[in-house]
């Protein structure tokens, strides 16, 4: 008898526990679990976010070398204040390239990367620069027209999260 009261004793404390676990700001007449405030609050940090990256120019270019092509990308504030972007790690761009639709080249394929957070804050008419180089002269690469897909990465802008990879560029090289 006693591991039956000890039993339902368990189920009706742990029952009543759950019934309190629910989210506060829960809508119940609509299906999701944000309130109109949180939905609000997102739209918000969009168009903030977005405001930003209208107001500032992404640049590619390209440089063919002997053995390889260097990749040059630039950032620059247009704005007239400043602007800080966050890096959630040590890898601040991937540029993928692809042939005939088949991808050949991805800068980020087995190496490693800090998961240190970085922060670069630009200055009203301050550019960031960054340059990597593809050395495939001792890969198997068929000469063709590429199509390289070229991103800065910042997971936020001025402490607001970015969604997706906006900072984007595709451009064609020829091997």
């Amino acid at each position: 008898m006693n591991a039956y009261k000890w039993l339902v004793g368990f189920f009706l404390f742990f029952g009543l526990a759950a019934c309190g676990t629910s989210p506060m700001n829960e809508d119940p007449s609509n299906g999701d679990n944000q309130s109109s405030s949180e939905q609000k609050n997102t739209k918000d940090n969009t168009d903030a976010v977005q405001s930003v990256l209208d107001e500032v120019t992404y640049s590619v270019t390209t440089e063919q070398t002997n053995n390889g092509i260097i990749f040059e990308m630039e950032l620059t504030n247009k704005l007239d204040e400043d602007v800080q972007f966050s890096f959630s790690s040590g890898k601040q761009y991937e540029i993928i390239a692809r042939l005939n639709g088949e991808k050949v080249y991805q800068y980020s394929e087995g190496k490693m990367f800090t998961e240190a957070l970085v922060t670069e804050t630009l200055s009203s008419g301050e550019s960031l620069h960054w340059n990597e180089k593809w050395a495939y002269q001792n890969e198997n690469i068929e000469s063709g027209t590429y199509q390289v897909e070229v991103s800065l990465l910042p997971s936020q802008v001025n402490q607001q999260v970015i969604q997706g990879t906006p900072l984007t560029k595709t451009i064609e090289i020829e091997i």
